[in-house]
């Protein structure tokens, strides 16, 4: 679920973006942050964040679920997530960061294949029809530490 980002949250975000190398996007796209942490065998959960060029919290998100899932599946499904968060928003210039960097990679090519992890792939490329510009970048799990959190 979105929710509107209040003071309390832009502080917190602000002080932890010091601490961290997060970097602004690019005028006029939004950086959607996002992360996956798996209890195994017990719960997922999903946590995203959408800021714009200046750093401000646009929308953040955290879903999470009973579910046993591999930490790759995981993440991929968190960029799902993420991306149906800037579509209920109505975002069309994205930067998608994760700090997972095979997933990443993964969608930089756009893999293709017939696992599980693929078909969430072909969700994920499905929905970035819904945007102008998509770009998959990795970062650093000290640069994610908002969407971590």
């Amino acid at each position: 679920m979105s929710m509107d980002a209040g003071g309390d949250v832009e502080g917190h975000v602000k002080e932890m973006e010091e601490k961290s190398g997060w970097s602004k996007p690019r005028q006029g796209r939004v950086k959607v942050n996002v992360d996956a942490a798996v209890l195994e065998g017990i719960r997922v959960g999903w946590g995203s964040v959408g800021r714009d060029e200046q750093g401000k919290v646009l929308w953040y998100a955290v879903t999470q679920q009973r579910s046993e899932m591999s930490v790759g599946m995981a993440e991929a499904v968190g960029i799902w997530h993420g991306l149906e968060e800037a579509i209920k928003e109505g975002h069309q210039e994205i930067d998608m960061e994760s700090d997972c960097a095979v997933v990443v990679g993964d969608l930089q090519r756009r893999a293709k294949g017939r696992s599980e992890l693929h078909l969430v792939y072909d969700d994920i490329y499905l929905l970035c029809n819904s945007f102008q510009n998509v770009c998959f970048k990795f970062t650093r799990r000290k640069n994610n530490k908002v969407a971590h959190k």
